[in-house]
């Protein structure tokens, strides 16, 4: 077995691969139970959450005031390929592409755990969607998590579209942030919505991610021990024609002030 796919589960499961990465993966996935069990995993705890906001506005002279110029410069039983034409819920996406086994055995707790303190802090409800009766219970869930900062970004047009950023401080002493979405437009072939930190005026960027028909997204990144000391500005979201940029060339969002 090849393990050198092992750690493209997240992009997969994202459908942030090229057509010839999917088709390799896919092809590993087959003999890669490991593999088989993280997809599995992850489909089962994307795929119970949903959410609801009401986000607090950003001062309204803050999208001047801040980004003014911005831009210038997871086998029990079978696990089937991701059909993107069915998924109806949050897709999490972008986590940085670490080689090594076991990414996602503690993705599983945050989504769970992290997630449910994040939103309940500000005012979310996360709830277990039983499709047979149509009633919701409460997604339960411990953790020795804690939220360090819970942002509110405020759309840069007319569009209803609201977003807020936690960072969660894990036991194991990093940093994620949970990027929770709702409201966004469809995205179009390889479009993605790009996620930012900006520090003077240079973009950073920090994860991307896809949307389901309603325009809901939910990411989580893992911030470098560098990044999760930094004093940024700002952060926002784009929207790419592609991901994995370097530096922003689509229009802004959503965005707030960092602090």
């Amino acid at each position: 077995m090849n393990n050198d796919y092992c750690h493209l589960v997240i992009d997969y499961f994202n459908g942030a691969l090229s057509d010839e990465e999917r088709m390799q993966f896919e092809q590993h996935l087959k003999e890669c139970h490991s593999c088989q069990e993280e997809l599995r995993e992850l489909q089962e705890v994307v795929g119970d959450l949903a959410f609801l906001a009401e986000p607090k506005s950003p001062p309204s002279d803050m999208k001047a005031r801040v980004l003014a110029n911005v831009f210038a410069e997871e086998q029990e039983k079978p696990v089937q390929p991701v059909d993107r034409s069915e998924v109806k819920k949050p897709s999490v996406v972008e986590k940085p592409r670490p080689k090594r086994r076991g990414q996602t055995r503690w993705l599983m707790p945050l989504l769970a755990a992290g997630l449910l303190l994040s939103l309940i802090g500000n005012g979310y409800a996360v709830v277990n969607w039983d499709k047979e009766n149509e009633s919701a219970e409460p997604l339960r869930a411990t953790s020795t998590d804690s939220i360090s900062k819970t942002l509110s970004l405020q759309a840069a047009s007319t569009k209803p579209a609201t977003a807020t950023a936690s960072m969660v401080n894990t036991t194991n002493n990093s940093t994620n942030m949970v990027i929770q979405a709702q409201g966004l437009s469809s995205l179009k072939g390889n479009e993605v919505y790009q996620v930012w930190l900006i520090k003077d005026n240079k973009p950073q960027p920090a994860g991307s991610f896809v949307t389901d028909s309603q325009g809901n997204g939910v990411m989580v990144y893992t911030l470098k021990p560098q990044e999760a000391k930094k004093q940024w500005d700002t952060i926002a979201i784009t929207l790419e024609n592609q991901p994995n940029r370097k530096l922003p060339q689509g229009d802004i969002v959503l965005s707030s002030k960092y602090d």
